[in-house]
């Protein structure tokens, strides 16, 4: 029985570890060298809302509390964000399609 109990708590903490964003963007700082995390946010906030479909394990788009996120990869700017207090101002603004992004959010 006590041996349930220990599989069943080491069972919770994972799924509570890879639920939350700390526990999904840690994994993916440690096993993939193209992850990173907006220096704007943080392991604790930043949620990948679509990943890359293929191979490499890089987010395409992401969001904290202030910014939605598009990742570029370029050399110097990575990712490009949008400040969420300003997307009102964006007609068509859909945070997971970079070309409905306004420029004067960027």
């Amino acid at each position: 029985m006590k041996k349930l109990f220990t599989f069943l708590a080491i069972v919770v903490v994972l799924v509570g570890f890879f639920y939350f964003p700390v526990g999904a963007n840690s994994w993916h700082l440690v096993t993939s060298s193209s992850y990173i995390v907006p220096e704007e946010s943080s392991v604790f906030t930043f949620h990948v809302t679509k990943m890359n479909e293929g191979s490499g394990e890089w987010w395409l788009y992401g969001e904290d509390s202030r910014y939605f996120y598009h990742f570029t990869g370029a050399p110097g700017e990575s990712y490009l964000k949008a400040e969420k207090s300003r997307i009102a101002h964006c007609s068509g603004f859909r945070p997971d399609k970079i070309e409905t992004w306004c420029p004067n959010l960027l």
